[in-house]
């Protein structure tokens, strides 16, 4: 490669505009055999996103680079980025409902950021265009950031077939199994926002755009501080929990969707069929129950787990009773009966139905297990 005519060419380009670009960078850059990968389609990455790219789009990138590392850095990189076999690269996902001043790092690949110190990119300008603040998502001010080296994929010829490439599942699954764990932490909501895969600043690529993921309809999201204390806290439930058994690891996770879906409905009625599910999914995993004996295992179950004394483990066996006859009459009736709600306050059963379950939920991922029901219940 012609390395000081390329550098040469960028200087002149860099006090010019468009049309400079095109007539003094990009003829070089189209006569190098070494640089031919740039005139790939697309270049495609693990995450299922992925970049374009082209003769044209590389030699904007090195101009502009060049103007904040120089020309000579800006080649370094480019040549850095050919000879690499993977490509480290920032999966994004901004979350609505949590407020942080500090990052909080989970392992050596995670960490919970403010969205301010999300480092720039297209799909980061693309996120917060004009265009996507008419889109019915909720404003972020955190982001769950994870980063890893991914391989290199690209292919030359327009209209042929990909290479194979393992496509990455793992990711979006801990991001948002992440995000339930805040909202347990939290006792409130936490709703994913969007994804996105960005490179690091010193690859010549184009990031692809952002995939929204929230929706802002009958979701009651009130955003919460995650004080210092909480994120030690979430350090070590997000240890403890990617620590379980797969098995476990899915089982719970069902609980944890339905908690935060409860906590983050308007709709009373809606709350209590999600609660019920969430508490079916979590005290009832072991076994397949007549719906004559769910609500008095339940009761039982719950009540032997979370308490001690005969006075509280008969006030739990009461709220588990009362969470599951407003879920009977959700589901049955789309409404609460006049006499349960003269009875009992709907909201406030719910709401205590809430945070007993999420106490459950935590107790259960630090220890690292679920609970054996037949010691909970036989145990003294």
């Amino acid at each position: 490669m012609e390395t000081e005519k390329l550098i040469q060419a960028i200087n002149l380009a860099m006090d010019g505009d468009d049309e400079a670009v095109k007539s003094i960078v990009l003829p070089i850059i189209r006569v190098e055999n070494e640089l031919d990968v740039f005139e790939a389609p697309f270049l495609r990455y693990p995450s299922g996103s992925g970049s374009r790219v082209s003769s044209l789009s590389l030699a904007h990138w090195l101009v502009d680079r060049a103007r904040e590392v120089g020309s000579e850095n800006a080649v370094g990189e480019m040549r850095k980025f050919l000879t690499a076999q993977d490509v480290p690269m920032l999966q994004i996902t901004p979350l609505a409902g949590i407020k942080l001043s500090s990052p909080v790092t989970l392992d050596e690949e995670m960490a919970l950021v403010p969205f301010d110190q999300i480092p720039q990119s297209s799909s980061r300008t693309f996120f917060l265009s004009k265009y996507v603040k008419q889109m019915p998502y909720r404003e972020p001010s955190a982001a769950l950031v994870r980063f890893s080296f991914v391989p290199k994929a690209h292919y030359f010829q327009q209209g042929a077939t990909p290479p194979p490439i393992a496509r990455d599942l793992d990711t979006p699954e801990r991001m948002q199994r992440t995000s339930l764990l805040l909202a347990l932490i939290l006792r409130s909501p936490v709703e994913n926002v969007a994804s996105w895969s960005q490179t690091a600043s010193w690859i010549p690529l184009t990031n692809a755009g952002a995939h929204l993921l929230g929706t802002a309809q009958a979701r009651l999201i009130v955003e919460k501080t995650l004080t210092a204390r909480a994120g030690g806290y979430l350090r070590i439930l997000y240890s403890a929990y990617w620590g379980m058994k797969k098995d476990d690891r899915t089982s719970l996770a069902i609980s944890l969707d339905r908690l935060n879906r409860a906590m983050s409905s308007w709709n009373f009625v809606d709350s209590a069929i999600d609660l019920g599910i969430c508490l079916e999914s979590f005290f009832m995993a072991d076994r397949e129950s007549s719906n004559q004996e769910i609500s008095f295992t339940l009761k039982v179950r719950a009540a032997r787990l979370l308490a001690t004394s005969f006075t509280r483990r008969t006030e739990i066996a009461a709220l588990v009773q009362d969470l599951y006859k407003l879920r009977s009459e959700a589901v049955h009736k789309g409404r609460f009966a006049t006499s349960t709600a003269k009875k009992m306050l709907p909201e406030t059963r719910l709401r205590e139905g809430q945070k007993l379950i999420a106490r459950a939920l935590r107790n259960t991922i630090r220890n690292g297990r679920l609970p054996d029901w037949q010691g909970v219940i036989f145990r003294s």
